[in-house]
């Protein structure tokens, strides 16, 4: 997983994540819950010269409601925690609540 976006004045992030998720199946309802861990590293770009490159640790969790076979309603809630490098290091963290809806080819 990455992303890439344009930041305030001009500033660049650019963080690639790799992480694991793992899905509760065998359920007898048509939910399935799951629980994701991400590690990430990333770099802000064209900011006045500070090196701030990033290090953090994402966890979240949710849960899929299939509405049939091939179409699902989504539920989850994420948080990233994480630090910058340098001569003044700052603690960062941000949370994330994404609700969805998912076709299955």
């Amino acid at each position: 997983v990455s992303d890439v976006d344009i930041g305030l004045a001009n500033t660049n992030p650019i963080r690639l994540r790799i992480g694991t998720k793992h899905r509760m199946t065998g359920l007898d309802l048509p939910l399935s819950p799951y629980l994701q861990v991400q590690a990430s590293v990333g770099r802000l770009f064209n900011a006045l010269g500070a090196n701030l490159t990033l290090l953090g640790v994402r966890a979240g969790l949710g849960v899929d409601y299939f509405l049939t076979r091939r179409i699902s309603a989504s539920v989850g809630f994420s948080t990233d925690l994480g630090t910058t490098l340098g001569e003044r290091p700052a603690l960062y963290g941000t949370h994330e609540l994404l609700v969805s809806l998912g076709y299955a080819w």
